[in-house]
């Protein structure tokens, strides 16, 4: 058993760390393999959370072992599959907003749909470097970190690139 744990702790399972804000208003950090259901660590930082869940991982790991379940394969998200295609159901006042808007851009509503998955996704990849920058940077400035988001996207798009240059001008 002590082999198959020690393979099994070696496998690179995909982490999620994600702030989140509580009643006190206060942030806590929560890190989870969302291959290992349940596996979870949280803290008062990002490294506290992170530490915590490789902790839980090896306890779920030696738990499942001891009661003769398999230990979940980690997922590759970036070596699967994908064809390219997804359906979505949406209500018709929706579809009829989207046809319209797409009309007056002048676009297929597939590409409209694309082109507004895109920008939300570029909008979050944004905040998101943004804010493990400025947590990893600056992890006093709470505040800051709280604002941030009230910045403009073009504002933010420019304090990512100073964070990577490694300037720290504000």
């Amino acid at each position: 058993m002590k082999k198959k744990l020690s393979e099994d702790m070696k496998k690179l399972y995909r982490m999620r760390v994600y702030p989140i804000e509580t009643d006190a208003n206060t942030v806590e950090w929560v890190a989870e393999y969302p291959d290992l259901p349940g596996c979870i660590g949280a803290g008062d930082t990002a490294e506290e959370a992170v530490a915590m869940a490789i902790d839980a991982k090896k306890a779920w790991i030696e738990i499942a072992l001891k009661d003769g379940e398999n230990v979940p394969e980690p997922t590759n998200l970036y070596t699967s599959d994908y064809s390219g295609k997804f359906t979505l159901r949406l209500p018709k006042t929706l579809h009829r907003e989207l046809t319209i808007q797409a009309e007056d851009e002048g676009v297929s509503l597939n590409q409209y749909i694309l082109y507004l998955i895109t920008k939300g996704l570029n909008k979050e990849e944004v905040k998101t470097r943004c804010e493990f920058k400025i947590e990893t940077s600056f992890p006093s400035q709470d505040k800051f970190i709280k604002n941030w988001e009230y910045l403009s996207e073009e504002s933010s798009v420019e304090l990512l690139n100073n964070f990577s240059q490694g300037n720290r001008r504000f």
